[in-house]
């Protein structure tokens, strides 16, 4: 990330550098595409750049690619996604620079080799920063809990777990947490209890905010579960309000809810249109015929092109979903409270958990 705000200021800084464009290969599938068709496809769905001016812009070098997650693609598959990558920067749409992450745990096993010109190894903290890192965020007790205890260390090596340490601490009970049997089943009880800590911190958010204050903690942790839960079915990290699909609809109850409350707000729109003709007609009212005729026109012609549809569309299906008691109404400040939590990010108009592995562990309770 700090790369990407780095490149992002120097882009708009000077018009001659080419924009960053951040993608996640957990989304690419060997047998769908290649590299820049997928990445064509991406900018479309994720920043709404059209797909003409998306290939425009890389025919142009005016693209630099920024593909994270490749430690996400299925293990079976990443030989295959080197060779892309390597066969795109054959390619007459290589970029000037393209970046690519991974762990050195997925990569390494490879036999082929990413084509780039180089390549920085971030390691792991040391004993010494992670003291350090504690002592100033006067966690001198957790310290004292951790130090003679490798696997937990070794949890710790990674900043995003030692923050959630520090800020979890209080909601870890340590005798339990050291007699875990593996590095896993520590790493799933941190994360409970970071839930935990940042979710029984909304309480406080709402007591000074008017905002969030119509929910419970309890409705809270729900409905980031059945959002991890269904990014998790839909194998992506991104999500974005304006684009929930019907696919959300995971019974026929709420299939049936869905199609009906579209035919009742569909059929109220005609039939306010003919009831406003008939009492034109009643009164004499050549204007208001004219105006109910005109607007029954401009709604015949506009309806799908103007994307009208669409926003009924998915104002009854946050309705469905709000009245079966798996999305909030006000699915925005349900999104703000978490990012506020630092359980969820945002990036642009998209958010995403703040770690997948965070993603996964909601996704399977």
């Amino acid at each position: 990330m700090g790369l990407a705000k780095v490149l992002v200021e120097r882009a708009l800084s000077d018009e001659h550098e080419p924009m960053p464009i951040w993608l996640n290969l957990s989304s690419w599938r060997v047998e769908q595409q290649s590299i820049s068709d997928w990445m064509v496809e991406q900018m479309h769905l994720k920043y709404a750049i059209a797909p003409e001016s998306g290939r425009y812009w890389m025919e142009q070098l005016q693209i630099l690619p920024l593909l994270d997650g490749f430690d996400e693609v299925e293990e079976h598959h990443r030989e295959s996604c080197i060779q892309y990558i390597n066969d795109f920067l054959d390619s007459h749409l290589s970029p000037l620079h393209l970046v690519v992450s991974s762990t050195v745990k997925s990569y390494h096993p490879c036999q082929a080799r990413l084509q780039l010109n180089g390549a920085i190894l971030l390691r792991p903290l040391t004993n010494r920063q992670i003291h350090k890192y504690l002592m100033n965020a006067r966690s001198r007790e957790l310290w004292h809990d951790i130090e003679e205890e490798p696997q937990l260390l070794k949890i710790a090596q990674k900043p995003l777990f030692l923050t959630m340490m520090t800020l979890a601490y209080e909601n870890i009970l340590i005798s339990s947490w050291k007699h875990l049997n593996t590095i896993d089943d520590q790493q799933e009880y941190l994360l409970k209890a970071y839930l935990r800590h940042q979710i029984s911190s909304l309480r406080d958010r709402h007591h000074n905010s008017d905002a969030g204050k119509n929910y419970s903690s309890e409705q809270f942790r729900h409905w980031l579960t059945e959002l991890a839960k269904r990014l998790e079915k839909e194998q992506t990290q991104d999500f974005i309000l304006d684009r929930i699909p019907k696919t959300w609809l995971h019974t026929r109850e709420q299939e049936r809810a869905y199609h009906l409350g579209m035919k009742i707000v569909e059929s109220g729109i005609w039939w306010s249109i003919i009831a406003i003709m008939i009492l034109a007609i009643i009164w004499r009212s050549l204007p208001l015929l004219i105006a109910a005729m005109t607007l029954g026109i401009i709604l015949a012609l506009t309806y799908q092109p103007l994307s009208l549809k669409l926003a009924i569309e998915r104002l009854i299906l946050r309705f469905v979903l709000w009245g079966e008691g798996d999305a909030p109404w006000n699915y925005a400040q349900f999104l703000n409270d978490a990012t506020g939590l630092l359980l969820l990010r945002k990036i642009g108009s998209r958010y995403q958990f703040i770690h997948r592995l965070l993603q996964k562990h909601l996704g399977k309770t």
